[in-house]
Parts: structure tokens; C-alpha cells; sequence
């Protein structure tokens, strides 16, 4: 699995050093090999571009302390930043799934949601397909469960 994040980080950025203090490989990878871990993150933020790739964070912290830049602002997708990472609470996902998922801000120009809500009132799904809802707090191997059933998903974990 290692040599699986190792391989991708070199085809996405060129063998160079990221500088995302949420991406530290080294402490990634002790995490995805460590069959316990997974059950204490849970999903906090989900962002996403218009080619389909989607990046995932799952923290340690309970979701009402975690926090990031305008999460009480709507709408989420224009104003919101990453979550603050501090330490190693934190795990990115990084997943490619064309349009087959759906996000909150499906459908509108500016959604009406925030950060704020998608976490705490978790009525609405941070990822949605067709035959499956994906919300806040859902832990990391309940996530990627229910992605690795779909053959169009790639995750890179």
C-alpha cells in the first residue's frame, strides 16, 4: 500500500515534496495499514472539481471542534477552505469518479448550504450516488465501503 501512495504521489506531482501539512505520506501510510485506526476518523470535508476528483478528510476530532476558513458561510463551495490542520489528526483521501458522484452543491449555482450544516445537522450527504448517501461523521472505512463497491470510483488511499 505504501509503494501504491508513493506511486501515485509521483505520477500526480512529479516526485516533488508536497507542501500540505494535511499530507503527510509517512503518517498516512502507518494509518491506512493499521486496521484499528480507521474506525476513530471520521469524514469533515469533501472537495471537488469539475474533472471529478474528489478529496476527503476524515478526523480524530469530534466534528463540532474541527473547523476551517468561512465554514459559516454559504454558499460552502466559493467561500469554504480546508479544514485547519494541526497535528496529526487528519487523513486525506483523494478519489476520481467523474460525475458519478454528487456533492450538496450539485444542481445550484450557489448553494445554500455551509460547511456548518453539512457537518452538524447531517441531513445532507457531504457524496451521493444513485443508491447511496455519504454524510458527515460516516467513519473511514464505512466511506470507503460503500465507494469500493462501484467499479467507476478510484480511490487512492
Amino acid at each position: 500500500m505504501y509503494e501504491r501512495i508513493l506511486d501515485w504521489i509521483g505520477k500526480n506531482y512529479g516526485g516533488q515534496e508536497m507542501e500540505d501539512p494535511c499530507y503527510n505520506i509517512e503518517e498516512l501510510a502507518k494509518y491506512l495499514e493499521a486496521d484499528n485506526e480507521y474506525d476513530n476518523y471520521k469524514l469533515c470535508y469533501v472537495e471537488d472539481d469539475t474533472w471529478g476528483t474528489y478529496k476527503l478528510w476524515f478526523s480524530k476530532n469530534d466534528l463540532t471542534l474541527v473547523w476551517g476558513d468561512d465554514w459559516n458561510d454559504a454558499p460552502y463551495e466559493h467561500n469554504a477552505g480546508e479544514p485547519y490542520c494541526e497535528g496529526n489528526h487528519y487523513v486525506k483521501v483523494i478519489i476520481e469518479a467523474g460525475d458519478f458522484l454528487k456533492t450538496p452543491r450539485y444542481g445550484y449555482n450557489n448553494s445554500p448550504f455551509t460547511i456548518e450544516d453539512i457537518n452538524n445537522r447531517k441531513q445532507i450527504p457531504w457524496l451521493r450516488t444513485d443508491f447511496d448517501n455519504i454524510y458527515a461523521g460516516m467513519t473511514y472505512r464505512e466511506v470507503l465501503d460503500k465507494l469500493d463497491k462501484y467499479p467507476d470510483i478510484h480511490i487512492y488511499k
